[in-house]
């Protein structure tokens, strides 16, 4: 008989560098990727710059924990930069 055993999952917490530029958006895809079926919180208390590759790879970031059913969470992120990952299908308060 078979029986089921319960799901250990691990939660990672990342705190993002002050400007989340082309320079780190390679590394910020490869430490996600690290992180990838576990739990995460994405500490945002430090960024003042966000370019488009960033906000993509945070997109995408979504788009993976979403389908693998984890939580992938962006926090402490100031107004402007939370308003600035909103287009890219980011919600202000959560992910």
């Amino acid at each position: 008989m078979q029986t089921v055993q319960p799901v250990q999952s691990r939660m990672h917490t990342l705190l993002l560098p002050e400007a989340l530029d082309l320079t780190v958006a390679a590394t910020l895809a490869e430490t996600l990727l690290d992180c990838r079926g576990d739990d995460v919180v994405i500490d945002a208390s430090y960024v003042r710059r966000l370019t488009a590759q960033c906000a993509q790879v945070l997109r995408s970031a979504v788009e993976t924990w979403k389908a693998d059913q984890r939580s992938l969470t962006v926090v402490n992120g100031s107004p402007a930069i939370m308003e600035r990952l909103s287009p890219f299908g980011i919600p202000a308060a959560a992910v």
